[in-house]
Protein backbone atom coordinates (compact mmCIF):
# COMPACT_ATOMS: atom_id res chain seq x y z
CA UNK A 1 0.00 0.00 0.00
CA UNK A 2 2.99 2.32 -0.62
CA UNK A 3 1.27 4.10 -2.98
CA UNK A 4 -1.01 5.79 -0.31
CA UNK A 5 0.10 8.58 2.03
CA UNK A 6 -0.54 8.38 5.88
CA UNK A 7 -4.65 9.65 5.84
CA UNK A 8 -5.65 7.76 2.61
CA UNK A 9 -3.97 4.55 4.29
CA UNK A 10 -6.01 4.77 7.34
CA UNK A 11 -9.24 5.45 4.98
CA UNK A 12 -8.55 2.06 3.47
CA UNK A 13 -7.99 0.68 6.92
CA UNK A 14 -10.49 1.85 9.80
CA UNK A 15 -13.57 -0.57 10.25
CA UNK A 16 -16.09 -0.78 12.58
CA UNK A 17 -17.39 2.99 11.68
CA UNK A 18 -18.55 4.92 9.17
CA UNK A 19 -16.12 6.96 7.40
CA UNK A 20 -15.91 10.40 4.98
CA UNK A 21 -14.19 10.70 2.30
CA UNK A 22 -13.96 14.73 1.12
CA UNK A 23 -10.78 16.14 -0.77
CA UNK A 24 -10.51 18.15 -3.89
CA UNK A 25 -11.06 16.56 -7.03
CA UNK A 26 -8.21 14.56 -8.52
CA UNK A 27 -6.85 13.77 -5.44
CA UNK A 28 -7.71 10.03 -5.22
CA UNK A 29 -10.99 9.86 -3.76
CA UNK A 30 -12.08 7.19 -5.97
CA UNK A 31 -8.78 5.18 -5.78
CA UNK A 32 -9.06 5.27 -1.65
CA UNK A 33 -12.51 4.02 -2.13
CA UNK A 34 -12.36 1.25 -4.75
CA UNK A 35 -9.08 0.24 -2.61
CA UNK A 36 -11.02 -0.06 0.50
CA UNK A 37 -14.03 -1.86 -0.69
CA UNK A 38 -11.82 -4.12 -2.21
CA UNK A 39 -10.20 -4.67 0.96
CA UNK A 40 -13.13 -5.31 2.53
CA UNK A 41 -14.55 -8.07 -0.22
CA UNK A 42 -11.48 -9.87 -0.02
CA UNK A 43 -10.12 -9.65 3.88
CA UNK A 44 -13.32 -9.02 5.62
CA UNK A 45 -15.85 -11.16 3.33
CA UNK A 46 -18.08 -8.59 2.72
CA UNK A 47 -21.10 -8.66 0.06
CA UNK A 48 -20.70 -6.19 -2.72
CA UNK A 49 -24.82 -5.87 -2.34
CA UNK A 50 -24.19 -4.48 1.54
CA UNK A 51 -22.53 -1.75 0.48
CA UNK A 52 -24.16 1.79 -0.33
CA UNK A 53 -21.81 4.31 -2.06
CA UNK A 54 -23.36 7.25 -2.91
CA UNK A 55 -21.72 9.39 -5.89
CA UNK A 56 -22.38 12.93 -7.49
CA UNK A 57 -22.39 12.30 -11.02
CA UNK A 58 -23.49 9.01 -13.02
CA UNK A 59 -20.18 9.05 -14.47
CA UNK A 60 -18.58 8.55 -11.18
CA UNK A 61 -20.41 5.96 -10.08
CA UNK A 62 -19.74 3.63 -13.63
CA UNK A 63 -16.17 4.73 -13.05
CA UNK A 64 -16.30 3.31 -9.58
CA UNK A 65 -17.92 0.26 -10.61
CA UNK A 66 -15.25 -0.31 -13.48
CA UNK A 67 -12.33 0.28 -11.55
CA UNK A 68 -13.32 -2.06 -8.63
CA UNK A 69 -13.96 -4.45 -11.48
CA UNK A 70 -10.43 -4.28 -12.89
CA UNK A 71 -9.33 -4.71 -9.50
CA UNK A 72 -11.18 -7.31 -8.60
CA UNK A 73 -10.16 -9.55 -11.97
CA UNK A 74 -6.55 -8.71 -11.12
CA UNK A 75 -6.78 -10.54 -7.54
CA UNK A 76 -8.13 -13.38 -9.12
CA UNK A 77 -5.29 -13.94 -11.28
CA UNK A 78 -2.94 -13.27 -7.85
CA UNK A 79 -1.56 -17.13 -7.23
CA UNK A 80 -1.33 -16.18 -3.97
CA UNK A 81 -5.07 -16.08 -3.25
CA UNK A 82 -6.59 -18.96 -1.84
CA UNK A 83 -9.33 -20.59 -3.53
CA UNK A 84 -12.00 -19.59 -1.10
CA UNK A 85 -11.18 -16.05 -1.43
CA UNK A 86 -10.99 -16.48 -5.03
CA UNK A 87 -15.13 -18.26 -5.31
CA UNK A 88 -16.25 -15.33 -3.14
CA UNK A 89 -14.55 -12.22 -5.02
CA UNK A 90 -16.55 -14.13 -8.39
CA UNK A 91 -19.64 -13.85 -6.95
CA UNK A 92 -19.44 -10.45 -5.66
CA UNK A 93 -18.14 -9.60 -9.76
CA UNK A 94 -21.41 -11.66 -10.59
CA UNK A 95 -23.18 -9.13 -8.32
CA UNK A 96 -21.43 -5.89 -9.14
CA UNK A 97 -23.42 -4.91 -11.97
CA UNK A 98 -26.47 -4.59 -9.86
CA UNK A 99 -24.50 -3.23 -7.14
CA UNK A 100 -25.88 0.13 -5.08
CA UNK A 101 -23.23 2.83 -6.66
CA UNK A 102 -25.48 5.54 -7.71
CA UNK A 103 -25.86 9.42 -7.57
CA UNK A 104 -27.21 10.65 -4.26
CA UNK A 105 -30.65 11.52 -5.99
CA UNK A 106 -31.46 8.34 -7.55
CA UNK A 107 -31.06 6.53 -4.46
CA UNK A 108 -32.97 9.47 -3.34
CA UNK A 109 -36.21 8.91 -5.84
CA UNK A 110 -35.52 4.97 -5.27
CA UNK A 111 -36.57 5.24 -1.48
CA UNK A 112 -39.46 8.10 -1.87
CA UNK A 113 -40.37 5.59 -4.88
CA UNK A 114 -40.42 2.58 -2.78
CA UNK A 115 -41.43 3.93 0.47
CA UNK A 116 -42.94 6.90 0.08
CA UNK A 117 -46.27 6.19 0.94
CA UNK A 118 -44.86 5.86 4.59
CA UNK A 119 -44.44 9.81 4.86
CA UNK A 120 -47.09 10.73 2.14
CA UNK A 121 -45.21 10.74 -0.79
CA UNK A 122 -46.89 9.15 -3.26
CA UNK A 123 -45.40 7.44 -6.11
Amino acid sequence: MSSFNKEQEQAIMTRGKTILVSAPAGSGKTRILVERMRRLIEEDRYEIDNFLVLTFTDAAGKEMKQRLSLQLHEDLADSSIDDDTKTHIERQLLKLPQSYMTTFDSFCKALLEKYGYLVGVMP
